[in-house]
């Protein structure tokens, strides 16, 4: 064959077939779970022959991989955690920030119920090195929470005796009940989720405040 003849290379073709592939198994996976999932049933949701799905992926897991970044993606594009990352002014400044940082979250969840699915049961339930991302994840999360109480303190708007760590975890904890619940039902209310954030935050600042004379 002379130099030239055949299909040019496409650019980008790669990246698309891999998106178009971890969207579809992003699909199958939320409908029925990781374990039983097939590859061909991936490669049917996307369009795609069975072994053009495995031009881009080598395993089931890699495919896992690439729906739990995707995921995270989703979540974070909902979540925004840079207005913690500047010190507060106040308490109410604080909280008034983490109500901005997940006020997407509720419209997202009624949206895509599955995500929390994906993120919480299946990808940390069929791979340990996920299960440590996600982990890492919520650490994060808490220990920005934290340096941020523990900022409250030094100003003097948070109460001396709190454990910036402990209470940091037990305010990310209060959300777990109602992602579980988001995961046993399959759908949510953003009106019940975000009811159920004003709770959390009138029980934070009456934990948190600073009592005055």
């Amino acid at each position: 064959m002379s130099p030239g003849r055949g299909r040019p290379p496409q650019p980008g073709i790669a990246q698309a077939r891999r998106a178009q592939i971890t969207e579809a198994a992003y699909v199958v996976f939320a409908a029925q779970g990781y374990e039983d999932t097939t590859i061909e049933e991936i490669a049917r949701q996307a369009g795609l022959g069975h072994g053009t799905v495995y031009r881009y992926f080598a395993s089931k897991s890699e495919i896992l991989h690439s729906v739990f970044d995707y995921s995270i993606e989703r979540l974070l594009s909902a979540i925004e955690l840079e207005p913690l990352f500047e010190p507060a002014e106040s308490l109410a400044d604080l909280l008034a920030r983490v109500q901005r940082m997940c006020a997407g979250l509720p419209e997202l969840l009624a949206r895509e119920p599955e995500l929390v699915k994906l993120i919480m049961v299946e990808a940390g339930a069929a791979d340990d090195e996920l299960l440590l991302r996600l982990r890492g994840l919520a650490d994060l999360m808490m220990s920005t929470l934290a340096r941020a109480l523990a900022e409250g303190q030094a100003a003097g708007w948070v109460r001396a005796e709190v454990n910036p760590q402990v209470y940091a975890h037990t305010l990310m904890s209060l959300s777990i009940p109602g992602l579980i619940r988001v995961v046993r039902a399959g759908q949510v209310v953003p009106a019940e989720l975000t009811r159920y954030m004003a709770v959390a935050t009138l029980m934070a600042r009456s934990a948190l405040a600073v009592d005055r004379p």
